[in-house]
């Protein structure tokens, strides 16, 4: 079981590092939003896509060592080891790389998540933004609310007003 734990330590930290990669691209992400950068934004995406390719791999890796882990350890095949589980099985040095490990990976996906809501937040104003003015130079925004004489909203259309001529 040694090999494995030494293997799952290679692949965790492999995993830290792509995800820190991940992190960083996202960091870029968020200036491109700020600054509206579209091409430095695709460059961005085109990058994560890349490091996305990198991820898949180890974490499929890691789920086999872990399956692996539980058959040498005697473990039902019905129930799959977890990372606390395989940290509960170690003692001494490795243990602790472990916990180490487990520990800076939730901090690093933590942040990732953090800054992902931030970025989808982000591109949704710019969409909501670019959404209305096209609806208004499209002449699509055309209700008008008045209010009628018992204080009730009274969407009237309005005359297909229009900055573009549709009619080119």
């Amino acid at each position: 079981m040694n090999r494995l734990v030494i293997l799952l330590k290679e692949v965790m930290e492999s995993e830290i590092l792509a995800y820190r990669e991940m992190l960083a691209l996202s960091k870029g992400k968020k200036e491109a939003l700020i600054k509206n950068d579209v091409s430095g934004l695709d460059a961005i995406v085109a990058r994560e896509q890349a490091v996305l390719t990198k991820i898949k791999p180890l974490e499929s890796q890691r789920e086999d060592i872990a399956a692996k882990i539980a058959f040498e350890s005697g473990t039902s095949e019905e129930r799959k080891l977890s990372l606390p589980d395989i940290i509960d099985m170690c003692e001494g040095r490795s243990r602790e790389e472990l916990v180490r490990l487990r520990a800076e990976l939730k901090e690093v996906v933590s942040e990732l998540s953090v800054l992902n809501a931030l970025n989808k937040t982000l591109i949704d104003t710019h969409l909501n933004y670019s959404s209305f003015f096209i609806e208004v130079l499209t002449g699509h925004l055309n209700t008008l609310n008045t209010y009628t004489q018992s204080g009730k909203a009274d969407g009237k259309k309005t005359g297909g007003y229009s900055l573009i001529d549709q009619s080119v």
